[in-house]
């Protein structure tokens, strides 16, 4: 969704008004995500946009990494965007990586996956998170780092989390 936005003094109020807004921002919505963790913010009246924890963003990632394989598709942003969120968090602490966790579980098991503390080893996810990566780099700012650089760090947060709180 698109949600367009103007000043009423600004000439392009009159372009929001009829559709034509060349200010906006993407939201991404979707009704059938468990969210255990949530912030909520002001938009002003009587309006409140739920959104995404650092936790819970984390946690989707991982779990869009680990669902390629049971529906066969190719999820080439992820393991980029969590690239991003580690090099931009590194020092998230134990209680952090505890709720993670804790999501990525909540958010797997409802989806029918069982995540392990291995799981990102298994080549079959490399390979499909790799395989349409090249394609991101006419779509962001900057050089795309090579996907072979950033899938270990990754994978070593992955593994970082407190598996053994799950044995």
């Amino acid at each position: 969704m698109k949600i367009g936005y103007a000043y009423k003094h600004e000439q392009k109020y009159k372009r929001l008004l009829a559709g034509r807004c060349p200010t906006a921002i993407d939201i991404d919505y979707s009704l059938n995500e468990l969210m255990p963790n949530i912030d909520e913010f002001s938009i002003g009246g009587d309006g409140i946009l739920t959104a995404y924890t650092l936790i819970d963003l984390i946690a989707e990632k991982i779990r869009s990494v680990l669902q390629q394989l049971k529906r066969g598709r190719h999820r080439r942003q992820d393991v980029f965007d969590l690239f991003l969120l580690i090099e931009k968090f590194p020092d998230l602490d134990a209680v952090v990586k505890a709720k993670i966790l804790d999501s990525l579980i909540v958010k797997a098991h409802s989806r029918g996956i069982y995540p392990q503390a291995e799981s990102f080893r298994d080549e079959e996810i490399r390979k499909r998170s790799k395989a349409e990566y090249p394609t991101l780099a006419d779509e962001i700012v900057g050089d795309l780092p090579d996907f072979d650089l950033i899938y270990p760090v990754v994978q070593s947060f992955y593994e970082s989390l407190p598996w053994e709180r799950l044995e």
